[in-house]
């Protein structure tokens, strides 16, 4: 879990003073890049976004282009920053932040505290409701993120119990533009405090009643073959689209060679690197495994590949569109 963040309403005198709403001004330690982009997106519109991409294009940094594109009038925003008083990203007021601790507590509640554990490799909690052979499935609750990148959600879940690798559905409705059903994630988009609670019993109502369609679908997915090289283009974009660095992609690929030809295959070699992977870079302290959870995803987010041969396609289109190390080798098919 990350640690405790803090919210402060106010406007930004300089790059290292807040004005709070009563007028106070607390000096900050900095703020995150994404957090200077969001202030100039929320005091400028949206527009400001072709400026500020036109400035990194001549390679300013985001303090220089936030000097140069300093508002001369500002509204309120939220500032939401760690306990050492580093901005990790800003907010509209009208955007509700909500702490993940208080989703869990709640979501405890419903579920009942002793049916929630936490599993290595994904964010948040599980709950485990059946047992099919060789694997245990349930659902997932990711709290969200209190800096804005990730809303509250309830997503299915699957654990493989000879080597314990998570499968995950968070975040799988990312990928919906490549032919994964993002039907088995719920996303709770909470405007009032007050809708949480019943919002988190519904989404979690729907993830017992998915069970059985979860399970046809791991079922399925044994006995449906892929073409290898189809199977290593999905898996790497995927990956890619969701920032997976070049060496758990290297990892991946290469445990894809000992795995069944088969879309459970493809989710076999995903959880395992999600759970067993030694590439991935050690999370600092206090912050969220966002790294493992991504892989756990590309997963279960395989799974739910209605067409792996059309995927797969789509995925090449879409790395011929990127400039990146990893989309340049996986066009190539120079990672194993």
């Amino acid at each position: 879990m990350e640690k405790e963040m803090s919210v402060v309403v106010g406007r930004l005198l300089s790059p290292e003073v807040i004005e709070t709403e009563d007028g106070q001004p607390l000096t900050i330690a900095g703020m995150r890049d994404r957090a200077k982009w969001s202030f100039l997106r929320l005091q400028h519109g949206r527009s400001i976004d072709a400026e500020i991409k036109a400035a990194r294009e001549e390679e300013k940094d985001m303090d220089t282009i936030l000097t140069d594109l300093w508002p001369q009038q500002q509204r309120n925003v939220q500032f939401i920053m760690s306990a050492d008083r580093l901005v990790k990203a800003v907010a509209s007021t009208r955007h509700l932040l909500i702490p993940p601790a208080q989703v869990y507590q709640i979501a405890a509640e419903i579920i009942g505290p002793s049916k929630v554990a936490q599993d290595k490799g994904v964010v948040g909690t599980v709950t485990i409701l059946e047992e099919i052979p060789g694997i245990k499935v349930g659902f997932q609750v990711h709290g969200g993120e209190i800096t804005t990148r990730r809303a509250v959600s309830v997503s299915s879940f699957a654990s493989i119990i000879q080597c314990l690798n998570p499968l995950s559905w968070v975040g799988t409705g990312n990928f919906e533009r490549f032919g994964v059903s993002g039907e088995y994630e719920r996303v709770l988009r909470i405007k009032k405090v007050s809708e949480l609670r019943p919002r988190l019993e519904r989404a979690i109502t729907g993830a017992k009643e998915n069970l059985k369609q979860l399970e046809r679908l791991i079922e399925k997915s044994k006995t449906t073959k892929v073409n290898p090289e189809e199977a290593r283009l999905v898996l790497g974009a995927f990956s890619a689209a969701y920032s997976v660095g070049l060496k758990p992609v290297d990892e991946l690929l290469k445990r894809l060679d000992q795995e069944d030809k088969t879309k459970w295959g493809m989710a076999q070699a995903a959880s395992w690197v999600a759970r067993h992977g030694e590439s991935w870079r050690a999370t600092p302290e206090g912050q969220v495994e966002r790294s493992r959870q991504n892989m756990a995803t590309v997963g279960a987010a395989a799974l739910a590949v209605k067409d792996v041969k059309a995927t797969a396609e789509q995925c090449r289109k879409w790395l011929e569109g990127q400039k990146s190390k990893l989309a340049e080798k996986l066009l190539k098919g120079e990672l194993p």
